[in-house]
């Protein structure tokens, strides 16, 4: 088990994982030939998405699936990712001996093991879904909807109030994100799941804080819903191709070098959330609380210091205080292995909030490790990390 804190956590980044019929249980049948399971000559599943294999998760069927914190030694440096796969015995088991990962009184007991009071609960194919289906929206929102859908009958939006699960938003079509929001309201959501990219919308890409899509911030502001931009596909690496050569992400295939990654990783993040500074959203919609996660941390320094050159130099081109307004409007979920020092030292304690990505493989093993990497915080501060920065973003029960 992990770190006794002497309080139970409250872990921002938790995952549940989707089952084989999560995007067809309620899926359109007008759309029901735009997600295809289909079997190799060894019986292995795969999945064609929108007339296209998609091998955004390499084993779909999540079975066998990745251990754990199988990763940990790689992220804490101790070993290389070549090292890791000579030297660990075991990185799959399956999916039966893991029930909590697709059933929620189990994920409550493993909850209650491991000391944690309340989750952000995401689910994990849904994040590469948009990109691969940006050119028809018709298909991403009904494949969306009926993920959402299952979510509510599976696991429900706030399961005794201690798993906060998020349903799946695009703002291709700002009236159809609007009715997914209004959904995700209704049946109690705490927050929605978004990706941080431009808005693949019928006029072309867009930033997400233009006005056209002020109803559905408006609506999010008003309902106290927190809109978590998790990791996943953004399509930024069509940007990053033009350096490495390979214009889609490609995970799973070992002939792309791992370098590629390092012209993208954090970009996507740190633009949305200055394309919501910088186009006035928070000055129209102060209360409108935006969560990064499981994007880490290491970018934010580096934005923080941008703003504040240009605010120095063209203030009259900003709505408002860009700093006050990262700082007000903001949260960061950083990486259990980032410098979580040099976080603090460039915005709010208060608006850092602890995630464990469990169960994959690159999270933690033990979600209240994530403590080991905040030594240097006294014990109230290293407790609003752990529990009380993530209870304030969910709201009151």
């Amino acid at each position: 088990m992990g770190v006794e804190l002497g309080y139970r956590m409250f872990d921002a980044d938790n995952h549940l994982y989707e089952g084989t019929d999560a995007f067809t249980r309620h899926l359109d049948p007008r759309h029901r030939d735009e997600f295809l399971w289909v079997s190799d000559d060894r019986g292995r599943r795969y999945i064609i998405l929108h007339g296209k294999f998609w091998p955004y998760i390499g084993i779909p069927t999540f079975d066998p699936v990745s251990i754990p914190g199988t990763m940990e030694l790689m992220y804490r440096g101790k070993l290389t990712k070549r090292e890791l796969g000579e030297e660990v015995p075991q990185l799959l088991e399956p999916l039966s001996n893991r029930p909590e990962y697709m059933n929620r009184d189990a994920r409550i007991s493993r909850l209650d093991q491991q000391g944690i009071e309340a989750c952000w609960m995401f689910p994990t194919m849904v994040s590469g879904v948009e990109q691969q289906t940006q050119d028809d929206p018709d298909v991403t929102y009904a494949l969306m909807d009926a993920l959402n859908q299952w979510l509510l009958d599976e696991w429900g939006f706030h399961y005794h109030d201690r798993m906060f699960v998020t349903p799946a938003v695009s703002l291709a079509d700002p009236a159809r994100a609007l009715r997914q929001l209004q959904f995700a309201i209704e049946h109690g959501a705490r927050g929605v799941m978004m990706r941080p990219a431009p808005v693949h919308t019928e006029w072309g890409p867009r930033s997400p804080g233009r006005p056209m899509f002020d109803a559905f911030w408006g609506l999010a502001a008003e309902a106290g819903i927190a809109i978590m931009c998790h990791a996943g596909d953004t399509g930024y690496q069509k940007y990053a191709g033009d350096w490495t050569g390979h214009y889609e992400m490609e995970p799973y295939k070992t002939s792309v070098p791992q370098t590629d990654w390092i012209y993208v990783e954090g970009r996507a993040p740190s633009d949305f959330i200055l394309s919501l500074i910088a186009h006035g959203v928070f000055d129209r919609f102060p209360g409108l609380q935006v969560g990064s996660i499981e994007s880490g941390g290491h970018w934010v320094p580096g934005l923080i210091n941008s703003l504040k050159k240009y605010f120095t130099h063209y203030p009259e081109s900003f709505f408002g205080d860009p700093i006050a307004q990262f700082n007000e409007n903001v949260w960061i979920s950083p990486f259990w292995e980032d410098d979580i020092d040099e976080l603090a030292r460039v915005m709010p304690v208060d608006h850092i909030i602890a995630g464990s990505d469990w169960p994959h493989p690159e999270g933690l093993a033990d979600p209240t490790d994530f403590v080991k990497g905040l030594t240097n915080f006294s014990a109230p501060d290293q407790r609003k990390i752990m529990r009380e920065n993530g209870l304030r973003l969910v709201g009151p029960s």
